[in-house]
């Protein structure tokens, strides 16, 4: 039940919320949409995903409607954003496009049903990512360019 929700995991606040919107609006089926960009794989099929277009720090959900595309990312109740997705947020907001950070199936519902009926969504403004903001990407690239450099660096130690 989605006001239940205490301490789910991303993978179980999605599928509970993708559930039950499916259930209550089968017309959002092929508009909303996980994206499958993360979990862990072999070297050989990294490689070969990302040569297919994969980037990491991609929204986990989209939902296109009547023109309009919505990006959601989803985090546990401790989540936090990494650095790719941080550069991802920004980089969208350069082409004007918000992304929303919930943390609840609730929410994740609230938001759809909210979309479907054509209410405003002021009330969501606060879910709006603190890094979707377009004059930050440069930033925000050099930071994940330094902890890549970082992570490279452990890896040679």
């Amino acid at each position: 039940m989605p006001g239940l929700e205490i301490n789910f995991s991303e993978a179980k606040i999605q599928q509970i919320a993708v559930t039950e919107i499916r259930n209550e609006f089968p017309e959002t089926y092929g508009c909303f949409y996980h994206v499958p960009n993360g979990g862990y794989r072999d070297k050989k099929t990294a490689s070969i995903l990302k040569g297919q277009g994969v980037v990491p720090g991609i929204q986990d959900l989209h939902f296109i409607w009547f023109g309009k595309l919505y990006l959601i990312e989803v985090k546990e109740h401790e989540g936090y954003v990494s650095a790719e997705q941080k550069v991802i947020h920004a980089q969208h907001k350069v082409h004007g496009l918000d992304t929303y950070i919930f943390r609840t199936s609730e929410q994740i519902i609230y938001f759809v049903r909210y979309i479907i009926q054509g209410k405003s969504l002021d009330g969501f403004k606060r879910f709006i990512s603190p890094y979707s903001i377009a004059e930050n990407v440069e930033m925000y690239r050099k930071e994940l360019e330094a902890l890549k450099i970082k992570r490279l660096q452990k890896r040679a130690a």
